[in-house]
């Protein structure tokens, strides 16, 4: 355990008036029950968060990217300023406003930070700050954005400030795309970042997709039903390795994509299954994807389990001759 996150489980346990043991027992099952998309290190600020530990003004204790998740509600990160896209005008029936679209990016990741009106004024077109700067978010709250990826914003008890923070990364002079993908070969994959591959799909691990939850409080149901709601929802949950020609790697993938991948939705499924107990069927389905060019775009984390990266799968879609064509005649 690190020095930093033990010492962080002490200051918990002292303010709870609990053991440093229960505490620790309390951040593994807070990792748990974010289903390894955070670390232990993670999942001890989510729980610091719960029981009112102020973190704010100690920048030992910004998160780094690859543990922010969406519902945080006060978090503290220091990032360099990879890209800056906008800022743009729209209009809805509530009116016109501003939006620019910053990618920040730490040693573990990178991730979308969004400006609204009076912040775009103030700080992208006065040029308050720019590519390559080095900020501190304070007290912003996490959304989850059109790709189903975490997005910070500041709302109104956030705070922007430059910082002296050591972030050890480079900055490309391209950037990344608007949305925080960018076409990475496999052998050159980084845990925490969001990227895109291309590959082919060499295996895909059918037998055991279904998985329930509750559609209420969106935690893992064990039995029938949830014991707190008594409700459950079914949902699918299917890993595939794809091969660049680099490296292979697994890559997961969720409910909604993987009824895009497959042409079957959940309830379809689970039908032709006899509810998970015949899966002859379902498995010839997934493996008609072995062969398949695809291009996936997600996020890069490892696998606590066996202790390798993997991609959760935030998109795909097969290869469009067509688009790669325009694609390397644009990067030339």
């Amino acid at each position: 355990m690190k020095k930093e996150v033990k010492e962080l489980a002490e200051r918990i346990a002292e303010k709870e008036g609990k053991e440093v043991d229960e505490v620790i027992d309390t951040i593994k099952e807070k990792e748990k029950e974010y289903s390894g998309l955070i670390s232990f290190e993670g999942a001890a600020h989510i729980v610091a968060k719960d029981c009112g530990l102020e973190l704010i003004d100690d920048d030992s204790t910004s998160l780094k990217i690859e543990n922010v998740v969406s519902g945080m509600n006060s978090a503290t990160v220091a990032a360099k300023i990879e890209s800056i896209f906008g800022p743009r005008e729209f209009k809805t029936d509530k009116g016109e406003g501003k939006v620019a679209n910053l990618i920040l990016k730490d040693e573990t990741g990178t991730i979308r930070f969004s400006l609204w009106n009076e912040e775009v004024d103030k700080l992208i077109e006065e040029e308050k700050i720019v590519v390559g700067d080095t900020i501190m978010i304070e007290n912003g709250y996490v959304t989850e954005d059109n790709r189903g990826q975490p997005e910070i914003r500041l709302g109104r008890s956030g705070k922007l400030k430059e910082t002296d923070v050591e972030i050890d990364v480079e900055i490309s002079p391209g950037g990344s795309s608007p949305d925080g993908y960018t076409r990475t070969y496999i052998e050159d994959l980084t845990p925490g970042e969001n990227t895109e591959i291309r590959g082919t799909v060499v295996n895909v691990f059918g037998d055991s997709p279904f998985y329930k939850k509750c559609p209420e409080c969106d935690k893992k149901v064990e039995g029938d039903k949830c014991e707190e709601h008594d409700e459950v929802q079914v949902n699918m949950a299917l890993s595939i390795v794809v091969d660049d020609g680099t490296d292979s790697i697994r890559s997961v993938f969720f409910r909604d994509e993987v009824e895009k991948l497959l042409g079957i939705d959940t309830e379809e499924a689970w039908e032709m299954t006899e509810e998970g107990k015949n899966m002859d069927e379902f498995v010839d389905l997934c493996e008609e994807l072995i062969g398949n060019e695809i291009i996936i775009q997600g996020r890069v984390k490892i696998n606590d389990f066996f202790g390798r990266p993997e991609v959760i799968a935030n998109t795909s879609e097969e290869v469009d001759l067509k688009k790669e064509v325009k694609k390397v005649l644009k990067s030339m």
